[in-house]
């Protein structure tokens, strides 16, 4: 038992909740802490601006990060290692893409991306961090044009419109399919 302020240490395994602290946890390795509280034990780590963040077990066995300034969970990984970020319940969503995670030993995977219908979501593929590299390729959905843009080479090459009509080569399609070309405007 530790008690009054100060700064205090430890050697060994800590178990807060429990009498005695398994020594062990990932791949055999030392655990140091261990918190054990119920049905939901947590962690709370607060700063000195008084942001305050909990890491959770759930009795549902999801983890999650708790923002206790907003009172709003910032990432939840549930027992089926769906990650969720702005989400706590990442398969409400297309069960065909509700994994953060692209590798999936079997079945579905995929992301989803939610925005308002003013904004653009979009999911590009980077081949560095400076300028263009960082969208090499990608696809974009714009909601407030209804336009869903694909990306190749850094700049989008196909625009697909609600109404079906596609561009190739340009993002302002009149017909089904425009096809146009970069030098002089037509095919």
């Amino acid at each position: 038992t530790v008690q009054g302020t100060g700064d205090s240490s430890f050697v060994g395994n800590v178990g807060i909740g429990t009498t005695s602290a398994v020594s062990t946890g990932y791949s055999g390795t030392s655990k140091g802490l261990e918190v054990n509280n119920g049905n939901a034990p947590f962690l709370s780590i607060n700063n000195t601006a008084d942001v305050k963040y909990d890491l959770i077990s759930d009795s549902a066995g999801k983890f999650v990060i708790w923002d206790d300034t907003s009172s709003d969970s910032r990432l939840v990984i549930d027992n089926l290692g769906n990650v969720g970020i702005g989400t706590d319940s990442p398969t409400s969503y297309l069960s065909a893409s509700d994994n953060l995670v692209v590798k999936q030993a079997s079945g579905g995977g995929g992301i989803t991306v939610v925005t308002d219908t003013s904004s653009e979501g979009a999911l590009y593929f980077a081949d560095g961090t400076n300028g263009g590299e960082q969208y090499r390729g990608g696809i974009a959905y714009n909601h407030s044009l209804d336009k869903l843009f694909l990306v190749s080479g850094g700049e989008s090459k196909v625009t697909i419109e609600s109404g079906g009509n596609v561009g190739i080569g340009t993002t302002s399609p009149v017909t089904k399919l425009m096809l146009e070309h970069y030098n002089d405007g037509a095919v």
